[in-house]
């Protein structure tokens, strides 16, 4: 039995509650990856789809797992594939903000690591067709399917593909954890806590969302919530790869800007605050090491 399978089973600190393999969610049916295809959509629930009773519980598995960020930076480590369903509901409550700042980056890495692999393979699929119609070869009727749902999800017409091309790479991870900290406050927000919202996305559909405490009277919008965490980073990469109002920093991702800080630049519209929220970004990123994080891996399993 190793270190982190002891830690489980004693359950320290009530640890864990919920530890669910991939295939209860329906990988071995899905005739995608059957046709050799990843999903145009979100990506399966993860292999380790785990919930923490506490923040405490939840520091004494990362460290069991031996997921510590100095490992990671340096290019020591993988990051362990646990995927958070929800934040534990006394994150708000830790009191050493360096250390709950931490925990948050720990929590959210893996959730970013697993969308931009779905994307990466994503990416790699498109191009393979793109490659075959390029030989004069017709696409099978479950690969010309899958490049229109693929479309439809970027928000480009099927021919565009330079556009697609455009569009389907992953979010740097430094950038979406610096998002993820400023539109959840390090997961302390009502929003983060209530709907495993992380990213602060914006919907108009009654009943979808977490109405804020502030808004004006007669605003139809909400905070979208989510059922998993993971469900907010796939939303957010999306909504960044495909909305008009980001078309600049996908200009810019294209040219050769491919860190959190050089795409930062292009994200004025994404708040209210403008250059204001360019700047705490920026600042986010630099003072909490995030662009060492770039590079970090998704291990497939967790350590023995």
């Amino acid at each position: 039995m190793t270190k982190l399978q002891r830690t489980l089973a004693l359950g320290i600190a009530a640890a864990v509650a919920v530890f669910a393999l991939a295939f209860l969610y329906g990988n071995v049916s899905d005739p995608w990856k059957r046709a050799g295809l990843p999903r145009p959509g979100a990506p399966f629930q993860p292999a380790f789809d785990v919930t923490f009773e506490s923040a405490e519980s939840m520091a004494v598995v990362f460290d069991a797992a031996g997921y510590r960020l100095a490992a990671v930076r340096s290019g020591k480590a993988e990051v362990p594939p646990f995927q958070l369903r929800k934040l534990p509901a006394d994150f708000s409550g830790t009191e050493n903000a360096a250390e709950r700042k931490r925990l948050f980056i720990r929590s959210v890495l893996p959730l970013v690591l697993q969308v931009n692999k779905h994307i990466e393979k994503q990416r790699a699929a498109l191009l393979r067709l793109l490659r075959k119609q390029q030989r004069g070869e017709k696409p099978t009727e479950r690969e010309a399917d899958w490049l229109k749902q693929i479309a439809l999800l970027y928000r480009v017409k099927p021919e565009q593909t330079a556009e697609l091309r455009r569009r389907i790479v992953p979010i740097p991870p430094a950038l979406a954890l610096a998002q993820a900290a400023a539109e959840s406050g390090w997961g302390t927000s009502r929003f983060a806590l209530k709907g495993n919202a992380l990213f602060g996305q914006w919907t108009f559909v009654e009943g979808e969302g977490i109405k804020p405490r502030e808004a004006k009277p007669g605003s139809r919008h909400a905070v979208k919530s989510y059922r998993r965490l993971i469900g907010s980073a796939w939303d957010y990469a999306r909504n960044i790869n495909s909305n008009p109002a980001y078309r600049e920093l996908r200009i810019a991702r294209a040219r050769g800007a491919d860190t959190g800080l050089a795409l930062a630049a292009h994200l004025q519209r994404y708040s209210e605050r403008g250059m204001d929220y360019v700047d705490l970004l920026k600042t986010i990123i630099q003072q909490n090491g995030l662009a060492l994080l770039n590079k970090a891996k998704l291990a497939n399993d967790l350590p023995d």
